[in-house]
């Protein structure tokens, strides 16, 4: 009897012990689940927050993009056209006089990226593609943004500097918004000026803008990416500076269009608008207004020209003085 009775002392022992590790087992494997529901909430809300910031992000680089196409246009009128001294008159002559005078520089927002780093250890799988194409946007598209916006803040300040040591009327033109006889033949025909639009050109247009111009079609990869993973608004389509891409804003654009040696067509699948160039590969074209937008195609500034019915007529692209207008032929 006592023998039976150890023998059962000890089974019940072990059952004992055996619930009491399964308990510790559950016990552990509840407090694993809820830190990494912890951590993937973390995750989720860094994810947010990037969203949120590729969206400002995403806006205030369409308006920069504008500005520098407008002083791209600038700058060839004032290098291959003799502009006279009434063309310097009015409002229109400070408008000249301005070119190649002001920075517009993105400041990328990472506040979420480096909340996602912080927690990049617990990054789940399904997140590590999207990963990738965010170090790429705020490691090397903000690198190089940040990088090349050095030399051109400090070619536009030295040229500054340069009229306010050297030249009477600077604070005329500055300040009073008025250009002397003498300003008008600085803006006119002094080399300087014109040295000074081409490096302008060369860092901030060519070289900024390009890295802007990436920037842009990375950040739209990703934000529609996040957009769909996490089935957020889309806030960017939604502002008043941006146009969502559907068939009706953008029936306008589609299209061929020609001019004596080469052919572009405009067209759209799955509410996504392509641009071809000659015989070269479809790319994503990427609105940055009603009638303005960019493709992977090239650094270019692109414009679709519209009639007062809405009508497309052309598609013009420059940078610097390559200058090109297409007609639409069908």
């Amino acid at each position: 009897m006592e023998k039976n009775e150890t023998g059962k002392y000890i089974k019940y022992a072990i059952g004992e012990i055996i619930l009491v590790v399964i308990g510790i087992l559950i016990a552990l494997s509840i407090n694993n689940w809820n830190e990494n529901r912890k951590q993937d909430a973390k995750i989720i809300e860094a994810l947010k927050e990037i969203h949120r910031d590729l969206s400002e992000d995403i806006i205030e680089s369409n308006g920069l993009i504008r500005n520098y196409s407008q002083e791209d246009s600038l700058i060839n009128i004032i290098m291959l056209k003799k502009l006279s001294t009434e063309d310097f008159k009015g409002n229109q002559g400070l408008i000249y006089a301005l070119t190649a005078s002001r920075y517009y520089d993105l400041k990328i927002s990472d506040n979420g990226y480096e909340i996602l780093m912080a927690n990049s250890d617990n990054i789940a799988k399904k997140y590590q593609p999207l990963l990738r194409s965010l170090k790429n946007i705020y490691i090397n598209d903000k690198g190089n943004l940040d990088q090349t916006k050095i030399h051109a803040k400090d070619e536009i300040l030295n040229y500054l500097s340069h009229l306010m040591q050297n030249k009477k009327w600077y604070s005329d033109f500055l300040y009073n918004n008025k250009l002397t006889p003498d300003a008008i033949d600085f803006f006119r025909n002094d080399p300087y000026f014109k040295n000074h639009m081409t490096q302008f050109y060369v860092l901030s247009i060519r070289n900024y803008c390009r890295h802007l111009h990436q920037f842009r079609i990375d950040a739209e990869e990703s934000y529609q990416e996040l957009t769909n993973i996490l089935q957020l608004e889309d806030v960017v389509a939604s502002d008043s500076t941006y146009y969502s891409i559907n068939v009706k804003d953008y029936e306008h654009f589609l299209g061929t269009y020609e001019d004596s040696t080469n052919t572009v067509i405009i067209s759209m699948k799955s509410d996504e608008l392509f641009y071809q160039w000659n015989d070269l590969l479809k790319v994503k074209l990427i609105p940055i207004s009603k009638n303005s937008f960019i493709t992977q195609f090239g650094h270019h500034f692109n414009k679709i020209v519209i009639d007062s019915s809405g009508h497309a007529l052309s598609h013009d692209f420059h940078l610097g003085n390559r200058q090109v207008s297409m007609k639409k032929t069908d």
